[in-house]
């Protein structure tokens, strides 16, 4: 038996230690287990949107039934899951804004680090009205806004808001829906000022009313660089009597935008059944993504649509601009729809909702196709209580982690339930002046440097540089080092600032790994297409085996993880002791 046999025999006695982990899988650190139900009051709530601040706070919003009626309901969590005790009352603020049923929707951070909340505010012996609160950055109610922290729109039919946009002159944005009569509505657009008075330059006296089709409902709202407004939502389009989804552009006024779509809108009909829209996001490109539910076959599953910048369906996206996804054929569920997505910045999509009553995500590629190496075959569902299901989701700016919360039910009463999930995708790092940062993962990792300041990766693997705005330098040996060069220099004139990103580049890692393949198929066959990254560790995995075999780029050691090692994560050594053996050139 060589070395590489002894070691691995060796590692079957080995105590157990924690999981390879991947993309899609629960962050234990995290509450302890990935996942949190908020019991505060102990009453009933529900959890409908999430945020995630720059100091890796979480805030969610949603309702809280108060044994009589439901009330807004803020909460803040530390990075860690517990709550925020600085914030409100141990972590919490409740807003009654009426004696009937009020209900928070969404909400926006603004520059200051005040909380917007959006939804809608019930009026007994009336109905119900679009309401706005903003509490300060302490969770306290924000009295110098409206009337004592609080804003009612009435558009004089029962409303209430889906979405909420502050922008960055610090006016606020909402969108929602009014209701005619029977199904029929129509989408409502309001701006109001920071002081909560209604911005009378924006549509009429600052409210936007619009038919599309004959049952309109707004529920996202997405500003664009350029002021204009886009909307996403469902309706029933008039020409066909089907529902449908919808997306349709404003002017920075309020008019509607009739060079987007047909005269303004895009609709676009999915399945046999209803169809819902609940999120949108913009790409880098201009492109848009709605994401939602439809009835195909017979049951509701996923669905993603996306439309060019011009409103046109971009057919080179799964199936003429749609992707729908089941999640089990047998048995079918009868619901699975998303409710909350977001656009990872390597063009990754994630969307969350339901399945089967769990907590259901999904990760997609840039062609709609799903991702392979997020959970199992692209798709993770999470038993919480029972009756699960994510209302919204966001990723942390820090890392690219992925934040669901949502609800559950526990006996008899609904929590609001959050969980957090590990990403390979996104850490961004902004200096102001010169270190040298050695990096600890696989994948992207960015800096900038100011004007005539440099800023130098060093890295365990070697690792390709790609960089904008300066000049790069020291590229090979895992050291990349970019210059920002000072305005007016002849080698870039008009750049202040650079910017480099460091992509760990693994062709030593595969080709020991190819050897090993060859060298003991009886531990590392049959290999998946790719090799895949859950930092700090870049993988295959063996599923003949069910093993790992991994590197890491903190130590550049190779490990192996499976039932050939016990079950135990095995650190079998330096990765540079099996180069020349394996035929792998450094």
């Amino acid at each position: 038996m060589n070395r590489f046999h002894r070691l691995l025999a060796a590692a079957i006695c080995l105590a157990s230690t924690p999981l390879l982990a991947a993309p899609g899988d629960l962050d234990t650190s995290f509450a302890g287990s990935g996942k949190l139900v908020s019991s505060y009051g102990g009453l009933s709530q529900f959890g409908p949107a999430v945020k995630v601040q720059s100091d890796e706070k979480i805030v969610a919003v949603g309702k809280q039934y108060n044994d009589h009626d439901d009330d807004f309901l803020v909460q803040r969590f530390l990075g860690d899951g517990t709550p925020d005790t600085s914030f409100g009352s141990a972590g919490a603020t409740v807003i009654k804004l009426s004696n009937s049923d009020d209900n928070a929707k969404a909400l926006d951070f603004q520059s200051d680090g005040k909380i917007v909340i959006a939804g809608g505010a019930g009026q007994p012996g009336s109905y119900e009205t679009i309401a706005l609160a903003r509490v300060t950055a302490a969770g306290v109610l924000d009295t110098s806004f409206g009337t004592k922290g609080y804003v009612l729109v009435d558009f004089g039919l029962p409303s209430h808001a889906h979405s909420v946009v502050v922008q960055s002159d610090g006016k606020i944005l909402v969108t929602g829906e009014s209701y005619t009569s029977g199904d029929g509505g129509m989408v409502v657009i309001a701006r109001v000022l920071s002081s909560g008075a209604l911005d009378t330059g924006f549509g009429v006296d600052g409210k936007v009313t619009q038919t599309f089709g004959s049952a309109a409902n707004g529920h996202a709202l997405v500003l664009q660089t350029d002021g204009r407004l886009l909307i996403g939502g469902y309706t029933t389009i008039e020409a066909t009597g089907k529902p449908g989804f919808l997306v349709a552009r404003f002017l920075a006024n309020g008019t509607l935008d009739t060079s987007f779509g047909s005269n303004g809108s895009s609709t676009v009909s999915v399945g046999t059944g209803n169809n819902y829209c609940h999120a949108m996001m913009l790409q880098g490109d201009g492109k848009i993504v709605l994401t939602g539910s439809a009835v195909t076959a017979t049951n509701y599953d996923f669905v993603l649509i996306r439309f060019n910048s011009d409103g046109s369906l971009d057919t080179g996206f799964g199936t003429s601009g749609v992707v729908t996804t089941n999640f089990a054929s047998s048995p079918r569920p009868s619901i699975e729809e998303t409710a909350g997505g977001a656009i990872q910045s390597d063009g990754k999509i994630v969307a969350g909702g339901y399945s089967d009553q769990k907590f259901a995500l999904a990760r997609y590629l840039t062609s709609g196709a799903l991702d392979t190496s997020f959970g199992t075959g692209g798709v993770v569902t999470t038993v919480i209580g029972s009756n699960d299901w994510i209302k919204s989701l966001a990723l942390q700016p820090q890392d690219g982690k992925i934040v669901a919360v949502g609800f559950s039910k526990n006996d008899t009463t609904y929590n609001l339930s959050i969980a957090r999930y590990l990403n390979d995708c996104c850490q961004t790092i902004s200096f102001g002046r010169a270190p040298t940062i050695v990096v600890g993962g696989t994948g992207s990792v960015s800096a900038t440097a100011t004007s005539g300041l440099a800023v130098t990766f060093s890295s365990a693997t070697p690792s390709v540089c790609t960089v904008s705005g300066g000049i790069v330098s020291g590229v090979g040996a895992g050291t990349c080092s970019i210059l920002a060069n000072q305005a007016g220099d002849a080698n870039n004139a008009a750049a202040a600032t650079a910017t480099l990103t460091i992509t760990s580049y693994p062709t030593l890692a595969d080709c020991v790994f190819s050897w090993a393949e060859r060298a003991f198929p009886e531990f590392f066959a049959p290999a998946v297409a790719a090799s895949s990254t859950a930092a700090p560790y870049y993988y295959r995995y063996y599923s003949g085996t069910q093993t790992y075999l991994a590197t890491s780029s903190p130590d550049n050691h190779i490990w192996a993880y499976g039932p050939v090692t016990g079950n135990s994560l095995f650190d079998i050594g330096p990765m540079t002791s099996f180069l020349s053996t394996a035929g792998c050139s450094q």
